[in-house]
């Protein structure tokens, strides 16, 4: 686990805990500038029927020889509404010696992102049971959930396919949208009329 004094850990206890292959600490070294990494991407039930709830977690590789790490989670997923939706990123260096430091704040964002990185190893190993087609996503040149996709600069897998879509905030606003959260704290919907 990754506290708040520690933020120089061991990337390969770091992606075991992020339920990820120690292997793609060697991937992660190999991607190239504005090329991502991905851990899990698709869609589930929302809040409500009207939305589709998403989840997204991947790493980027940057300048400066950085990466940054994204998880999206809008599910409702087990019935369970207290489970909390989740937007999180952070920075961090791949080191020599396979250390990785995490740059500012990013040692707090790390364990949301740990979070969802967990949810999607639990619904990856259990496809079958949850509904998911695992052959489907191979007929399409995709690998299930995306997990482990390599996406190009130009947005195309290895494969010369289309990869996933960062949705990134858009998921976040139509999840508030849809639970009227925006109308309240933005003043479209004015509930105390003497203030202003």
């Amino acid at each position: 686990m990754v506290d708040g004094a520690a933020s120089n850990i061991d990337a390969h206890d770091w992606m075991q805990q992020l339920r990820f292959e120690y292997y793609r600490v060697a991937q992660l070294r190999r991607l190239r500038v504005g090329e991502q990494l991905w851990v899990g991407y698709f869609g589930g039930r929302g809040v409500s029927p009207e939305i589709d709830g998403h989840c997204e977690a991947y790493f980027t590789r940057n300048r400066g020889g950085y990466f940054s790490f994204h998880a999206i989670w809008t599910i409702c997923w087990g019935g369970n509404r207290r489970r909390p939706h989740v937007f999180t990123h952070g920075d961090f260096k791949l080191l020599p010696g396979n250390r990785i430091e995490f740059q500012g704040d990013a040692h707090k964002a790390e364990r949301s992102f740990r979070l969802v990185c967990r949810y999607v190893y639990f619904i990856y190993r259990n496809m079958r049971q949850l509904g998911v087609d695992p052959e489907e996503a191979w007929r399409n040149d995709c690998k299930p959930l995306s997990r482990g996709e390599h996406v190009l600069k130009h947005g195309l897998n290895a494969r010369g396919v289309e990869g996933p879509e960062v949705r990134g905030l858009s998921a976040i606003v139509e999840t508030a949208a849809a639970l009227a959260v925006l109308g309240r704290r933005s003043g479209v919907a004015n509930e105390n009329p003497g203030r202003a």
